[in-house]
């Protein structure tokens, strides 16, 4: 195990330039302890840095990434023609022991067959309710009471997708019933790490508040047959259970969202419901200023993408596993599959043939090794390691890099490794003010995760309140709460009741679980 020993002067004055005594010394730590984990951070560690000094201007990450987003277009173009000329005799995507071929429509056809099972035929137009995600969208800017001032500024929508938005507001007063139209969404892309950007479009107000519908519709369907998408921690759980017996694999895709073609949603989606989702998405992605038509059925933004990936990925794993009479777990969250690991061979032969490239650095279904939904796991442990994204620059930065470096060290015993005590004391001594000490949780940048309380870290906190958007635009957060308040899940309470022998309804309560708030401990503070 390594070796930090005691307190040395450090080479920094500021938080701004401590950062390389930091990765330093940590470095040293790491090469002189042998287990997984360790070797496994120092590898991912700076792995999504974006670091000024050493990465690519914005403007070359930028073009970078909009290549490889036209790229994944004419990987597109191509599934599309396979597609449409598929007739499941000379296509064959994988072989049984050699002696069992199976055509590409056999698979298909049984994955359609379980889309419709779970989503139905026909549109339930009474059970479907639109709403406005905190995104932007063409003409309204993300930030503080960005729903809010979707219900009262929004104005864009695409032609196609009028009619069903005017089916779904029917009877909603506040609906509007003139529009701006707009040929579709406008492109922009976010930092993913030093070398490449990550591209994303803003949709139509109108288009993603419909958008929504589908995919609130699409999500609690596939909670009927056992995929949550409201909880990681099924994913997580089956990840564990492949690294310790072998027999899950997890499998992620690279641009999955862009890769499902329309052509492919067609082939395997319901009649009505393809034509009210192809209504929907935006036909046309603007790229500064110039129109390009999309391949592509939908991209990240569009209110329904989760949902549907997980959909067809979910459909596609259960055909294959069928049609070879394979048992296992199946799981699926966006673009992270989990599935027996025999099945994976043929599954990524489906997904190829379908348009879906496999992330090969981050798929695994032999070794000890799993991956998914942020969890990694080596041998049924959990080896998840912390990264950092940016070099710290103030109090805040380091109160998050030190809390999750506090994380990383907590072992299942429920004790963190004592090794790397000294290392966090040394920067939380050096760089955090005494009044922020205190908490629980780990995720948070204004305190420092620490034994004892917390006595004015509140005055520290950032609030981000728009005071004014709020009461600018009370209307509209109070359309928002009527739209969504029936759907409005709330998983932190439990409701109960009681009831007269005669089916009367005696008292109802509502029962708020307590939250655990252990904090991870080395064993020097204790």
């Amino acid at each position: 195990m390594p070796a930090t020993s005691g307190k040395k002067a450090l080479a920094f004055a500021t938080p701004r330039n401590a950062y390389s005594d930091f990765r330093e010394m940590l470095f040293e730590a790491l090469d002189s302890d042998p287990s997984f984990k360790a070797n496994y951070l120092a590898e991912e560690l700076e792995s999504k840095l974006l670091d000024p000094e050493h990465s690519l201007s914005p403007e070359e990450r930028r073009t970078k990434a909009i290549n490889k987003w036209l790229e994944c277009e004419v990987r597109n173009m191509d599934t599309s023609v396979r597609l449409m000329h598929a007739d499941g005799t000379e296509d064959i995507l994988f072989l049984q022991d050699g002696t069992f071929p199976v055509g590409c429509d056999e698979v298909l056809d049984l994955a359609g067959y379980f889309i419709r099972q779970t989503i139905g035929n026909a549109i339930p137009w009474s059970e479907l309710k639109g709403s406005f995600s905190g995104g932007a969208s063409t003409k309204v800017r993300r930030g503080p009471g960005a729903i809010a001032r979707k219900y009262q500024q929004g104005s864009n929508i695409t032609e196609a997708a009028i009619w069903p938005f005017l089916r779904l507001t029917i009877s909603d007063v506040w609906a509007p019933r003139e529009f701006d139209l707009v040929e579709g969404n406008v492109m922009f892309t976010v930092p993913k790490n030093s070398s490449i950007d990550r591209c994303a479009a803003k949709e139509p107000e109108y288009n993603m508040y419909a958008q929504k519908a589908v995919g609130d519709y699409i999500r609690r369907k596939l909670k009927r047959v056992g995929i949550n998408l409201n909880d990681q921690t099924r994913n997580q759980r089956l990840a564990k259970e492949g690294s310790a017996t072998g027999n899950l694999a997890t499998i992620d895709l690279s641009s999955a969202s862009d890769s499902i073609t329309r052509q492919l949603v067609l082939r395997l989606v319901p009649d009505e419901w393809f034509h009210l989702m192809d209504a929907l998405r935006s036909p046309v992605t603007m790229i500064d200023g110039v129109a390009h038509d999309n391949v592509m059925f939908s991209s990240m933004g569009n209110g329904y993408t989760f949902e549907l990936e997980s959909l067809i990925f979910w459909a596609l794993t259960r055909a294959v596993c069928r049609i070879l009479r394979i048992k296992g777990s199946i799981s699926v969250y966006g673009d992270d599959i989990i599935c027996p690991s025999e099945a994976c061979e043929a599954l990524v032969s489906t997904l190829d043939f379908c348009g879906f490239k496999v992330n090969t650095k981050k798929s695994f279904w032999s070794g000890g090794f799993r991956e998914s939904c942020g969890k990694h796991w080596f041998n049924g442990r959990d080896v998840t390691p912390f990264y950092v994204k940016k070099v710290p620059e103030d109090v805040t930065d380091w109160c998050l890099l030190l809390n999750s470096f506090r994380g990383w060290c907590h072992e299942a015993s429920g004790i963190c490794d004592p090794s790397y005590f000294a290392l966090w004391e040394l920067f939380a001594q050096e760089l955090v003010p005494k009044p922020l000490w205190g908490g629980w949780d780990l995720t948070v940048r204004h305190n420092l995760v620490a034994p004892g309380r917390l006595p004015i870290a509140r005055m520290y906190r950032k609030q981000l309140r728009a005071e004014r958007d709020e009461r600018t635009y009370s209307l509209g957060a109070y359309l928002h709460w009527l739209s969504t308040s029936e759907n409005r899940e709330s998983p932190s309470e439990l409701v109960t009741s009681e009831f007269t022998s005669d089916g009367q309804l005696l008292m109802r309560k509502t029962v708020k679980p307590s939250v655990t708030r252990n904090v991870p401990l080395f064993p020097q503070e204790t």
